[in-house]
């Protein structure tokens, strides 16, 4: 179980639909002994996988959002410092997702380094090359293994 804000998250590795009900009986008679009372509107039951803070949580692991591959895999190569940042800053965020991240992301902040916002950049075949591949990878982005 993991508690995050007012929300519960209940998972199970089994599949035995018995042991997750007793796992579910069990937070919902601890929410009604501390009066936390639930939401029927806002809960799912016996689901694949849920969103979860920006990811897709399942039985085989935390996948990245569709949508965010999505997203990653169309950027145009960018043209100035601020295109650059706010492409950094999106990868950033699912980075967990790609193997060598900051490999890849190192020669991109170098080619806007002491430029102002507006700044016109020109990419390296290095730096272009990284650009690409980091794409590649989030557009192929790892599923990661849930907690113990």
């Amino acid at each position: 179980m993991r508690v995050y804000f007012d929300d519960i998250y209940v998972f199970k590795q089994s599949e035995d639909v018995a042991d997750q009900v007793e796992t579910l009986d069990r937070v919902l008679k601890r929410c009604e002994e501390q009066q936390l009372y639930v939401k029927l509107s806002k809960c799912q039951f016996c689901v694949d996988e849920i969103p979860c803070l920006g990811d897709f949580v399942g039985r085989k692991g935390i996948r990245m959002d569709p949508d965010k591959v999505k997203i990653t895999a169309e950027w145009p190569v960018p043209k100035t410092k601020k295109q650059m940042e706010s492409f950094l800053g999106t990868t950033v965020y699912v980075s967990r997702f790609c193997k060598g991240f900051a490999q890849f992301t190192g020669p991109l902040h170098d080619s806007i380094k002491g430029k102002r916002p507006l700044d016109a950049i020109e990419l390296s075949e290095d730096q272009l090359r990284c650009f690409n591949e980091l794409k590649n990878r989030l557009g192929f982005p790892l599923v990661l293994s849930l907690p113990d």
